[in-house]
């Protein structure tokens, strides 16, 4: 409600940029209660803001947006496009600004492994310089994500810590469940069906219930099946 209440107000006043940060943050927040589909108007619209006021790092951005709508659609290979669109537009503007986003992106909608090493190894690599701080919070996400559909357990782990470590500082509850979520799913991939590592599991099912963070159960519950 915000971030609609935003866009409008940032619309009314005819401030393009600030409707496209307000659009990007609703997008943000479907994606996190598996609504993505409804962002799709959302992402249109800054998409087209975008190209209107020339803001091509942003166009990427709608175009990743675009690519989440996409795939929850059911429609993998289409959004896997518009992001190798996107990562195009990143890499002529300027990798820092979404580039480690939207290979987070290509890993976790791949289907074919070695494409998705390659994405999460793109990634690592544009974190190495000074990046806007969205990308390390949502890399990390999806690169846990995907590493999990990988069975990769020790890699999951290596980015639970480094989704953790990067909000030490200033911990959000967010990315301390995530990184949480992960540990959880990886040891009970590894063969760890304790007590304590089921419990973890229904903790953070309840958790994300709780919070209307519907995005994050099902990996969780497939995990109990």
């Amino acid at each position: 409600e915000d971030g609609l209440a935003a866009a409008e107000l940032a619309k009314s006043l005819g401030n393009h940029r600030a409707e496209i940060i307000a659009l990007n943050a609703v997008c943000a927040i479907n994606d996190c209660m598996a609504q993505s589909e409804k962002a799709g108007e959302h992402a249109e619209r800054s998409l087209e803001l975008a190209k209107q006021i020339g803001a091509r790092r942003f166009e990427a951005f709608a175009l990743k947006n675009l690519a989440v709508v996409t795939h929850a659609l059911g429609r993998r290979a289409d959004a896997i496009q518009l992001l190798k669109q996107a990562a195009d537009i990143s890499h002529e503007t300027g990798n820092t600004f979404v580039g480690p986003l939207i290979r987070g992106r290509l890993a976790a909608f791949g289907d074919d492994e070695t494409e998705r090493l390659a994405a999460l190894d793109e990634g690592d690599e544009i974190l190495k310089s000074p990046c806007v701080g969205h990308n390390y919070l949502w890399f990390y996400r999806d690169a846990i994500d995907a590493c999990l559909d990988m069975n990769d357990w020790d890699r999951a782990d290596h980015y639970a810590l480094l989704l953790e470590g990067y909000t030490r500082v200033e911990p959000l509850p967010w990315s301390s469940f995530l990184a949480a979520r992960g540990r959880a799913l990886s040891k009970y991939g590894r063969g760890d069906k304790s007590e304590e590592t089921t419990r973890q599991i229904r903790d953070a099912i309840a958790e994300a219930k709780r919070t209307g963070f519907w995005a994050a159960i099902p990996k969780l519950e497939v995990a109990l099946i």
